[in-house]
């Protein structure tokens, strides 16, 4: 489905323009959304905005409008990559990109400092005054990291990591022990 103004979005969720413009928190997940319309960044009073389970492949430009956005969670859907308006977000204190396309962590995020950032299910990264990347909390045991080191690695091996990269040579020297 494709969502091309605003009044399709109130009209999908059942609600006049006025009242989606006044929203604090919008939940558009699972309804097979491939995009978003360039006029999402007028809905300037969200601050929780739900879009997993969709087939979006990119966002407009004019999410960086969505200054008091905390929340955006977007996993499961297409995207390879985030539109540079995202450093903007100043507000957002999560975001959620778990199973999506990135090959690497977009570039555009190591603006965004104190988020809580999950790629993968169970831990989140937090961005770090100096660019660096920390990993806030790691729930997966580490037979998970044995069966997945390769994919973690080739998605994280290109980011500056303070203890993940610590994991990623202990699981590699374990999985080299064994």
């Amino acid at each position: 489905m494709k969502l091309e103004t605003l009044e399709d979005i109130a009209k999908l969720k059942g609600i006049s323009l006025e009242e989606l413009k006044c929203l604090k928190k919008l939940s558009l997940a699972y309804c097979e959304l491939t995009s978003l319309p360039e006029s999402i960044g007028e809905l300037t009073k969200l601050e929780k905005l739900y879009l997993h389970g969709n087939e979006l492949s990119s966002l407009p430009e004019s999410f960086g409008k969505l200054k008091n956005l905390k929340c955006l969670i977007l996993d499961y859907n297409c995207l390879r990559s985030l539109p540079e308006s995202f450093c903007k977000l100043k507000n957002l204190q999560t975001l959620r990109l778990v199973a999506n396309f990135f090959s690497e962590i977009p570039s555009i995020l190591y603006e965004l400092k104190g988020v809580a950032i999950s790629f993968f299910e169970d831990h989140e990264f937090e961005f770090c005054e100096k660019g660096d990347l920390r990993i806030n909390h790691i729930q997966k045991p580490i037979e998970w990291w044995f069966k997945n080191y390769k994919k973690a690695n080739n998605f994280l091996s290109k980011t500056n990591l303070l203890n993940f990269k610590y994991l990623i040579d202990y699981v590699k020297n374990m999985k080299d022990l064994k």
